[in-house]
């Protein structure tokens, strides 16, 4: 039951692949431009994807071998852990880009994805091989299980933090944002088991894989879907709260309630992707969470 680390690291390597080759995107690299991206392309997101699979499967190892007892997990001892392989994988990345952030969001939210994954299909180990093929309860319920140990994983420490950053003056992206608006972000977000994946783009994700065959058009869809209901830090940090709020209206207007888009909706995203370039946007950490929903549900058997 309880998958190989090499495994792990070719369902990382799909999902981070598959969202960057989804095309058209707003604002962002993909096959057709680098949308409001000057320093990146593709193939930077390709080494870097090569560069930190390994760390990110290293993560996963790590939560299969955690030891302690579940109520444990709140000790802060497994993030201690991965968070010190993360600081290698984004050694790795810009030893690979040249210096260039590609995937520092992602290292952070798939690792600690990774983690709580591993540790909940330890505590499953004795399940049959076939445990996903069993039903769509028993996927919700472990998955449940997957965002609950995430949450708990990381709360206390993510805790200290904001209020460290509450007492000193902001540094990064994200401290400023926090100082200026309250906005926790992709942090706030891990503190409370991830609610923008369980609760808004894997449900919708699992909808579109019965209705929609074609990975690309699908991925669009589900990107517009987790943009226009995130609060997107990336976005905020070039911009302003009008401009998100512009931003999600555009992704609303085009999404509908359509599960399948025709070439008209397809020329919507790219107009909409100029827009975002002439504004200089970008919202990466929507693409965060389409990459990990793709991984979630390649895992799940979906």
């Amino acid at each position: 039951m309880i998958y190989p680390e090499s495994q792990i690291c070719e369902f990382i390597e799909k999902a981070l692949l598959s969202e960057v080759y989804t095309t058209p995107k707003p604002g962002l690299v993909d096959k057709h431009d680098t949308g409001a991206h000057r320093d990146m392309d593709v193939s930077t997101f390709e080494k870097s994807t090569a560069a930190i699979s390994p760390f990110l499967a290293k993560m996963y190892g790590a939560g299969v071998e955690f030891s302690e007892n579940p109520e444990n997990l709140c000790d802060e001892k497994l993030f201690a852990v991965i968070r010190k392989i993360g600081v290698d994988a984004e050694k790795a990345m810009f030893a690979a880009t040249n210096g260039v952030n590609t995937h520092k969001g992602i290292i952070f939210t798939l690792g600690i994805i990774c983690a709580s994954l591993g540790f909940t299909l330890k505590r499953h180990k004795n399940l049959q091989n076939d445990f996903f093929d069993d039903s769509d309860e028993l996927i919700d319920d472990f998955l449940d299980e997957v965002f609950l140990n995430a949450k708990k994983m990381t709360f206390e420490t993510l805790e200290k933090d904001f209020a460290l950053m509450a007492s000193r003056e902001p540094k990064t992206h994200g401290e400023k944002l926090f100082a200026k608006y309250g906005e926790k972000g992709i942090r706030g977000e891990a503190q409370k088991g991830f609610p923008i994946i369980y609760k808004v783009a894997l449900p919708f994700y699992k909808k579109l894989l019965k209705v929609n065959p074609d990975e690309n058009n699908r991925n669009i869809i589900a990107l517009l879907h987790i943009v226009k209901n995130l609060s997107d830090t990336n976005v905020l940090s070039r911009s302003s709260p009008e401009t998100l709020r512009w931003l999600q209206s555009e992704c609303d207007s085009i999404l509908g309630e359509k599960t399948v888009f025709a070439p008209e909706d397809i020329e919507r995203v790219c107009k909409l992707n100029e827009e975002c370039v002439q504004k200089n946007i970008s919202p990466g950490g929507a693409a965060d969470i389409l990459a990990v929903t793709v991984f979630l549900a390649a895992v799940s058997g979906l």
